[in-house]
């Protein structure tokens, strides 16, 4: 359980006082210490000053621009980013995954919600140790190292896209529903909701695996996605 690693320290960057201290206080009582900060140059100082598993980041504050601001983050830090956010339209969704966070919350969220998708990010991949490389036409995962390749080049992956890249070819080129795909990357397919989430993911995906010339992502309408070998 969360409550066991004493080391789990969540950043929450949030403005609004009340809302901060709910989250706080959600997490607490699920064993997480929270580091605070209401602007985006407290968040960096945080950033700086304390060893983080997790950061919870408003997407509205008061000095930066949350996506701004998370962009900057991924692109020196490997630490996870959940943007919670008061906006939940499609848009607003493609704008904020694409900057590298690795998931996307809408506020008012369910207390349950945020934290099963938080234990999503955090859970510890258990691989046999001897896991060997698994691929399809010129894609390969290497699941003790959980690197990906695509045409021979290192693909950067989100957990998330890598949780799903994993489904998809395990599942062997047959179709994977869109409620599964779910129920492996946030542990509940209640989550799903309007499914906006789960696009810009694969969409996303599409994006980082389309220099594979033997091997594609297909949507299949209504029901989910393959992996298909060329």
């Amino acid at each position: 359980s969360v409550a066991s690693d004493t080391s789990r320290k969540v950043l929450v960057v949030e403005d609004s006082a009340t809302q901060r201290q709910l989250i706080v206080q959600l997490l607490a009582s699920q064993g997480f210490e929270c580091v605070e900060a209401e602007t985006g140059q407290q968040a960096l100082a945080a950033l700086a000053s304390h060893h983080l598993e997790l950061i919870l980041l408003d997407v509205e504050l008061p000095d930066a621009d949350g996506v701004e601001l998370c962009k900057t983050i991924k692109s020196e830090h490997q630490i996870p980013v959940i943007i919670v956010s008061g906006h939940g339209e499609p848009l607003d969704r493609v704008v904020g995954l694409g900057a590298g966070a690795d998931d996307y919350v809408v506020k008012p969220f369910e207390p349950l919600e945020l934290i099963l998708r938080i234990e999503a990010l955090q859970r510890r991949v258990v691989v046999a140790p001897n896991a060997k490389e698994k691929g399809i036409g010129d894609i390969r995962i290497a699941e003790a190292e959980r690197t990906v390749e695509v045409a021979g080049e290192e693909a950067s992956l989100t957990k998330i896209e890598y949780e799903i890249l994993l489904s998809l070819l395990d599942a062997n080129q047959a179709v994977v529903s869109r409620v599964d795909l779910a129920r492996r990357i946030w542990g509940s397919s209640k989550w799903l909701g309007d499914g906006h989430s789960l696009n810009v993911h694969v969409a996303n995906l599409k994006k980082k695996i389309k220099t594979a010339k033997k091997a594609k992502i297909e949507s299949v309408r209504g029901v989910g996605y393959k992996l298909v070998g060329q």
